[in-house]
């Protein structure tokens, strides 16, 4: 707010030059200020980039529109956490835009928040559930030094379909309300897992590993939650169970920021996802009895037009209920 500076990098001298080597990539300030007298308002403030000198080729992509999409949806996608957090970023003129990171919160559905440090990386495993959408924004999604480098990903590659050690099932609509988020930071970007081209997990990276196994680990309860919620809808409705808690609790959450979360993490934070108790089932089916008998066929047609219907199953279920309601029940 009240410091400025000017950076003025000559591309083609830098390439040249010792700086220019990847073992020592410093730049330094053309111009700086600090401890101005008056604040910069702010409206004008943030950084502003500008690039001269393009190659010709490079010039013409940036006459296509097409291209120029492509690189908005690039930083979009990028950039999503500190755009969601806040920050501004326009490309031509035009404001960036992205999704909101969420997770349902409540004072019984609550995420696994997991921290810790391996080696010089440090990391954030955050997992739980939000709203269900369309399936397109559930999954893992992994940030390098606050850049989405993976997600939101539905693959192998974070868990998804893994036999062992701990089985987690292929990705699919009950499974839509999945988030997980994952948080690396490295003060140097060389010890972050990430591959050369920083598009994606190295796999045979000991820290990825070591975070891969605390995704799985994380995980699974999510999935534990949703396969019960699934099957108290199935077994309410066949009346094998007369109370729906996951249900209940799920709609007392309400929709939390990531950032928020980060922000509470203190308050939040345990290491597995929690969630209430799911209800029994009854421990023993009633026993059914089939009844069969044989009438004619005037009989039946007398009796069908009688109820009204032409499936026969239905029209006895209807005359044994007829005598079970009058001659059973009224005694």
């Amino acid at each position: 707010m009240d410091s400025s500076f000017t950076m003025e990098v000559d591309v083609d001298k830098w390439k040249v030059s010792s700086e220019g080597e990847l073992e020592n990539w410093q730049f330094h300030f053309s111009e700086f200020e600090e401890n101005l007298e008056k604040p910069y308002l702010e409206e004008i403030r943030g950084t502003k980039i500008t690039v001269t000198d393009l190659n010709p080729e490079v010039k013409e992509t940036f006459k296509i529109e097409r291209d120029i999409a492509d690189l908005l949806e690039e930083l979009q996608r990028e950039h999503i956490y500190s755009i969601d957090k806040g920050l501004r970023i326009t490309l031509n003129g035009k404001r960036l835009k992205a999704q909101e990171l969420t997770l349902l919160v409540s004072e019984e559905i609550k995420p696994a928040i997991w921290e810790g440090s391996n080696g010089n990386v440090m990391v954030t495993i955050i997992a739980g559930i939000s709203e269900e959408e369309k399936g397109i924004y559930g999954g893992w999604y992994i940030f390098c030094n606050k850049r989405l480098v993976l997600g939101p990903d539905h693959g192998k590659v974070t868990g998804w379909g893994v036999k062992s050690p701990t089985r987690i099932p292929e990705y699919h609509p009950q499974y839509y309300r999945f988030r997980g988020y994952v948080f690396l930071e490295a003060k140097d970007p060389r010890d972050l897992p990430w591959n050369t081209s920083k598009t994606n997990m190295d796999l045979d990276s000991p820290v990825y590993r070591a975070v891969f196994q605390q995704m799985i680990t994380a995980m699974r309860p999510v999935m534990d939650f949703l396969n019960y919620h699934h099957r108290e809808k199935q077994d309410f409705e066949k009346e094998i169970i007369n109370q729906k808690p996951l249900d209940k609790a799920l709609k007392t959450t309400k929709l939390m920021q990531l950032n928020e979360v980060i922000i509470q993490r203190q308050v939040l934070s345990q290491d597995k996802f929690s969630f209430p108790e799911p209800a029994k089932r009854s421990e023993q089916k009633p026993r059914m009895v089939k009844v069969r008998f044989n009438i004619t066929e005037k009989e039946y047609e007398l009796v069908q037009e009688y109820f009204g219907k032409d499936d026969a199953s239905e029209i006895g279920r209807e005359i044994f209920d007829y005598f079970l309601v009058r001659e059973i029940d009224n005694q």
